[in-house]
């Protein structure tokens, strides 16, 4: 098997792999990075840790490594949500700007929370290392609080969709689902 042929088929395996989508918030050169997160893991409970993939070359990794803290937006199945998602997944957004028509949480800090969101968490990086082309981030959970809205936007098959626990089988299917354009 070529490398091509592999990574074709890793990435096409791990599409069929549904995962909820976030959002990673960060305050950069007094700006908010936005960065769109579908590889959000947690790695301990006690104490509270998590782990995020991001491009070892991006605005993100740098960030991540200078910023006191930063935030996870695990985003709800609101239209707001995906409109949110729309926006910080556009290829080759500056920095300047990247709110844009998003509601934010207020709040002090360098985390940056989305409203449309159905949990937040607002960590601090303990480590980070190198894996291929990637930057793979443990961070300790400094807060941690589910908001009470329900649902998520969820990629699976190359899409992202909402996802609400309100229907028979747990998934609502709209016409707008929509292309996923890249990943942290």
């Amino acid at each position: 098997m070529s490398v091509d042929e592999l990574e074709e088929g890793f990435r096409a395996a791990l599409a069929r792999r549904p995962v909820g989508v976030a959002v990673l918030g960060v305050r950069a050169g007094g700006h908010a990075l936005l960065v769109p997160l579908t590889d959000v893991a947690s790695a301990s409970l006690r104490p509270p840790m998590i782990t995020v993939s991001v491009h070892a070359d991006s605005r993100a990794s740098e960030a991540l490594e200078e910023a006191e803290e930063w935030g996870i937006t695990v985003l709800d199945d609101s239209a707001g949500a995906a409109a949110a998602l729309a926006r910080v997944s556009e290829p080759g957004r500056p920095l300047v700007g990247q709110d844009v028509g998003i509601s934010l949480v207020p709040r002090p800090g360098d985390a940056v929370l989305l409203e449309d969101a159905s949990a937040h968490l607002v960590l601090r990086t303990a480590w980070a290392r190198p894996a291929g082309d990637h930057l793979v981030v443990a961070a300790d959970v400094l807060e941690a609080r589910a908001t009470g809205r329900a649902g998520a936007q969820v990629h699976a098959l190359g899409r992202v969709r909402p996802w609400s626990p309100g229907g028979p089988t747990g998934a609502r299917r709209t016409a707008g689902d929509r292309p996923v354009r890249g990943q942290g």
